[in-house]
């Protein structure tokens, strides 16, 4: 059960952190703790549970980079964005810290072209 659980927060972590962001990321981070909570309580009554403790312990992990990772580039891509002059960019960016669902939907939202937002997003530097 432990392990299931930790290899479930695992692909939450890696997908639902890049298409929801921070979202992704806690969901997967608290299933990662809940894993090695479920581990250590087998490992506690004598029965096999290490699997679920170290797998649950990378699941955490990866779920606060996810978060991290996601919530750094919101800031690095607005400020960038502003520094060169990308107005559309900036505005749309700090949705990116909810993924990219979330860009996407705000680049939506605003009316603009994606296909121009990634084309500032390239010429970023």
């Amino acid at each position: 059960m432990a392990v299931v659980v930790a290899i479930i927060s695992i692909v939450i972590s890696l997908i639902g952190g890049i298409m929801f962001g921070v979202i992704g990321g806690g969901i997967a981070i608290s299933l990662g703790v809940l894993a090695m909570m479920v581990g250590l309580m087998k490992k506690k009554n004598k029965q096999a549970g290490n699997g679920g403790i170290i797998i649950g312990t990378i699941a955490t992990i990866i779920g606060f980079i996810m978060v991290a990772l996601m919530y750094g580039l919101a800031k690095d891509v607005e400020k960038r964005a502003r520094d060169q002059g990308f107005d559309r960019l900036a505005e749309c960016a700090p949705s990116l810290e909810f993924g990219m669902t979330s860009f996407s939907k705000e680049v939506e939202r605003r009316g603009y072209n994606m296909d121009d937002i990634v084309e500032e997003f390239n010429k970023l530097e």
